[in-house]
Order: C-alpha cells, then sequence, then structure tokens
C-alpha cells in the first residue's frame, strides 16, 4: 500500500492512503510521496541566511522546526528515508525550503519551472542552497 503525506505551509500533519487510479499510479514509486516540503530546518534554524532578510520580514512567517514537514513526517513514525519522492507544483522558496531534509528523495518538477528557477537564482522567490543536492528527476513532454 502506498501512502501520501501532504504538507502545506505551517499546516497540520496529514497522512493519506491513495486509492483508485492515483493509488495504482503511485504505486510505481514506493515509499512515501510527499506534495511539498515547505519551509526546512535550516530555514528555521538561520531564516536570514537560507531565505533572506528581506523575505523573513516580509512574510513573518513562524519559522519553527517542529512546523517542518521532516518532524511531521518523524511525528507519524516515519524518516526522512522513507520518503521516495517529493512532488513540488514550484520551486519558490516556502514550497521547497524543506528539500535539503529529504536528501534521497527524487524530487520531481515541470521543466519549465527548474529551468525557471535556475536562470533566475538566487531571487526573492529562489535559493539555491534548497536544491543544491541536485535531486531533480523530471521529464520533458512535447
Amino acid at each position: 500500500m502506498v501512502k501520501a503525506v501532504a504538507h502545506a505551509d505551517q499546516a497540520s500533519d496529514v497522512l493519506v492512503e491513495l486509492t483508485g487510479f492515483f493509488g495504482h499510479a503511485a504505486a510505481e514509486f514506493g515509499g512515501l510521496i510527499l506534495v511539498e516540503t515547505g519551509i526546512g530546518l535550516d530555514d528555521a534554524r538561520d531564516p536570514e541566511g537560507t531565505l533572506g532578510a528581506d523575505r523573513v520580514a516580509m512574510s513573518q512567517a513562524v519559522l519553527s522546526e517542529v512546523e517542518t514537514a521532516i518532524r511531521q513526517v518523524e511525528r507519524l513514525g516515519y524518516a526522512a528515508d522513507d520518503v521516495g519522492h517529493i512532488i513540488l507544483t514550484h520551486l519558490d522558496v516556502d514550497h521547497c525550503g524543506g528539500l535539503p531534509d529529504f536528501p534521497h528523495a527524487r524530487v520531481h518538477v515541470l521543466a519549465a519551472e527548474l529551468e525557471a528557477a535556475l536562470v533566475e537564482a538566487p531571487s526573492f522567490r529562489y535559493r539555491p542552497a534548497h536544491w543544491a543536492h541536485d535531486p531533480w528527476e523530471f521529464q520533458r513532454v512535447g
């Protein structure tokens, strides 16, 4: 049985079993599938260093280790290595800041978004430290 851990920025724990078509498709991945990572441990520990002073001042986000995806996954009884895949809708810091907390997971993102991030980074939106471990797996379509 494949399970997905869904994490939205500062959201509570959500563990859902995938069923039907999505369960069948996700079964090929194995392990846990994390959707977004939110802010990561490095962001909580050194927000100005990883996110930038301007973003920290503007967002006034709760930057607590307890709220990170890795800590939520651990509270559910899993480890970082149990997360096999991370699906990102885009690479803004509040969606992918936790990537370094899951160094062995494959990250799935649209090629166009990855290309935009690589061209624009470092910027207010994109921080290369979040993907310095080169976790990408994407497929060009068309």
